[in-house]
């Protein structure tokens, strides 16, 4: 038998951007801008196939139900689902701990899993409160569940499932409202995948939160928003003969205001996939980690992440230019380098042949547009 467990973290509490806490037994709301949060995921949420829902008994768990739309009486509420205790830590941001206790702040990075200050539990400890109860509520039901919890129980479960050490607990990536999947068949339990979040919350307010994080120069956030602008043009001539859906233009459009996030550092692509995949976003993360690749695709297809490919080469700096000028410009920067050249004659030759098929799919709709 098989069947699938949805591990929900709670909404904000907060707003982007207010510094870390050790927010453990404190009952706080989610606030405002938390709530928005969990309502524009809920449709994201209800498209998983869960049937039964279980919750941690505190009030920002509760309240993200609420915001979901399920009735009280739908959840069954269990008190070993509630978030770690953070002992005379909790509440405090992660700021005024480290200058009020650096020594014992300290330690906490030597020994992660295990460090526990006054009245506090350990990662360790709170994994395997809720690993228990886990087990409990697994031998109740066979349906698919959805566990409404927090971030530390959840990371720290992972942790006892997948039998990685504690002291890497913070391995695990779980954004407010983020979604992390368990696969159970015959009674053991497998992690297929962690944090993840609607595409839906990344509005011009979370767009500017990840530039603001990532550094990202205003040059480079000039020319995502052109390549956006330009893909806009693409895709409305693709929708024009109902060959793109509005969600795969919404994904390609927000992957393209997101793609250089990170340009200033080596193999940037990769480095700007990771962090929006930590965020949650792994549908975004996974076009732009190859919206630089050479790789070409079968000449059949037409695929979502070769128009994002096709717009940023397209756009130099915040011009839209042609291919030849594009890549008439950046040969310069390969001259007498063997591999550069290689590589630079390798994006030219496929971002002729996506052009081709963009021209070929518009005027025959034969073709199927995938990921």
């Amino acid at each position: 038998m098989k069947r699938y467990i949805y591990l929900l973290r709670h909404g904000n509490p907060g707003r982007p951007g207010d510094l870390r806490r050790c927010l453990g037994r404190t009952d706080v709301s989610v606030s405002d801008y938390g709530r928005r949060q969990i309502e524009k995921s809920k449709e994201y949420t209800h498209g998983f196939d869960w049937t039964k829902v279980y919750s941690s008994p505190m009030k920002r768990c509760l309240q993200t139900a609420d915001c979901l739309g399920i009735d009280r009486d739908q959840i069954l509420v269990r008190e070993n689902l509630r978030e770690m205790d953070g002992g005379i830590w909790d509440n405090m941001t992660f700021a005024d701990i480290k200058e009020k206790y650096p020594a014992l702040y300290e330690e906490r990075g030597k020994s992660l899993g295990t460090f526990a200050v006054e009245g506090a539990e350990s990662f360790k400890e709170a994994g395997e409160r809720f690993y228990l109860s886990m087990q409990e509520i697994r031998k109740e039901t066979e349906e698919n569940l959805l566990i409404i919890a927090h971030a530390g129980v959840i990371r720290a479960f992972l942790c006892a499932v997948t039998g990685k050490n504690y002291d890497e607990v913070m391995h695990f990536s779980v954004p407010y409202g983020s979604v992390t999947i368990l696969e159970e068949e015959d009674g053991q339990l497998k992690l297929l995948e962690t944090g993840l979040r609607s595409c839906k919350l990344v509005d011009d307010e979370e767009i500017k939160r990840i530039y603001q994080a990532c550094k990202t120069p205003e040059p480079v956030i000039a020319h995502m928003e052109m390549t956006a602008k330009f893909i806009d043009d693409i895709m409305n001539e693709l929708e024009r003969y109902g060959l793109v859906g509005a969600g795969e233009r919404e994904l390609v459009n927000k992957a393209a205001l997101l793609h250089d996030i990170c340009r200033t550092e080596k193999n940037h692509a990769v480095k700007s996939a990771a962090y929006l995949r930590k965020e949650g976003y792994k549908d975004i993360a996974d076009l732009v980690m190859v919206h630089h690749d050479s790789q070409r695709e079968p000449k059949d297809r037409l695929l979502l992440h070769e128009i994002l490919f096709y717009a940023d080469k397209r756009v130099c700096e915040d011009q839209i230019v042609s291919i030849e000028e594009r890549f008439g410009k950046s040969m310069d920067k390969c001259r007498g380098i063997p591999e550069a050249l290689a590589k630079h004659r390798a994006l030219y030759v496929k971002s002729r042949e996506i052009q081709e098929k963009l021209k070929i799919r518009v005027s025959e709709s034969v073709l199927h547009v995938e990921h």
